[in-house]
């Protein structure tokens, strides 16, 4: 991956210094087709293209962003109800990510996010525990889990 990404940085500088005058619209130029030429590249070598990592990080932020705001205002509903309508217990949600950054970077989310907590990974590796303030249907509560993170970070990781 990274040696697709140096790759068209040299097309992108090659094609700027092979220009008139050097400027950074003709690198922009340059990385445009550095970008073409390495899809075309990995198509035929049959291995991922750098680039869809990149994006699925930015979907990743922007989904955790979104999900720390929803569980915020969430959380301040839970807190702010007169009769407190919480359910909170250990949840195991079992895991997909087998990397130690992916399961790393899944647990800091559950933990970043209001209303949750990473607790434990299981011996095996094979289940989180996390508390959740919400966790009256344990299966819901993993799946949301699942849905809302880890496959966003599967994207990224594996």
């Amino acid at each position: 991956m990274i040696t697709q990404f140096v790759v068209t940085l040299i097309i992108a500088g090659v094609w700027m210094f092979l220009q008139e005058t050097p400027a950074w619209e003709n690198f922009v130029v340059g990385f445009v087709i550095g970008l073409v030429v390495m899809q075309l590249a990995v198509r035929r070598l049959d291995t991922p293209f750098w680039l869809h990592r990149v994006l699925a990080f930015v979907k990743l932020s922007f989904v955790f962003l979104a999900e720390v705001v929803r569980s915020g205002v969430r959380v301040s509903y839970l807190i702010l109800h007169p009769k407190l309508p919480i359910s909170p217990g250990l949840v195991a949600v079992p895991l997909d990510v087998t990397s130690d950054e992916a399961i790393t970077i899944f647990a800091g989310m559950i933990t970043m996010a209001p209303g949750s907590i990473s607790v434990e990974l299981s011996h095996d590796r094979k289940y989180l525990f996390v508390h959740a303030l919400e966790a009256g249907d344990p299966h819901k509560a993993a799946a949301f889990f699942k849905n809302a993170f880890e496959r966003h970070i599967l994207e990224v990781f594996e």
